[in-house]
């Protein structure tokens, strides 16, 4: 497993992500902003691209992990970023 290559932030490159479950990190030129998991990663990613969230909409690239374990390795990630910066990312506050 690896992650695929940072990718903008547009419909078409979200086109081009498979259905699969797995993670993914939206960034922005400077900071990631979210880490999430989903059973379909296409779909989430479009969801989130058309979302009204005013905090995901500050998303510039993203990233993603196909996975068979995408809670696991959500709750991993979270806990690696905690950890290196003292908090959630901010669009996961959210989720407190």
């Amino acid at each position: 497993m690896s992650w695929s290559d940072w990718k903008a932030f547009w419909a078409d490159r979200i086109e081009k992500v498979p259905e699969e479950s797995g993670v993914y990190q939206l960034d922005t030129a400077t900071e990631t902003i979210y880490i999430g998991r989903t059973d379909n990663l296409r779909r989430r990613l479009m969801e989130h691209l058309n979302s009204n969230d005013l905090c995901v909409k500050k998303a510039t690239v993203f990233r993603y992990l196909v996975t068979t374990s995408p809670e696991r390795t959500e709750d991993a990630l979270l806990k690696d970023y905690v950890k290196k910066h003292g908090k959630l990312p901010e669009c996961n506050k959210k989720r407190d």
